[in-house]
């Protein structure tokens, strides 16, 4: 599995990847995963009514990112 935050030594080099320190990233985990799971819901909604759907909901090729930890910090480090 991919831990993205692995090589990070302390705080200081955190901010300086996400301009978050870890405790503000830790306080925004949740809303973040709770806004995705409502995309990704509403998506699979709108793909349901336009005939789109191949697969049911967790159906299909898995992602590479496991956590939702991992997929906000990529988010964040790409954004920023």
């Amino acid at each position: 599995m991919i831990d993205l935050r692995l090589n990070i030594r302390d705080d200081r080099q955190f901010k300086s990847l996400t301009g978050l320190s870890e405790e503000q990233f830790e306080k925004l985990c949740p809303i973040f995963c709770e806004v995705y799971e409502e995309a990704l819901e509403e998506a699979h909604v709108q793909d349901i009514f336009q005939d789109r759907r191949k697969n049911e909901r967790g159906g299909g090729r898995k992602g590479k990112l496991p956590t939702i930890e991992d997929k906000l910090f990529s988010l964040i480090c790409v954004l920023r």
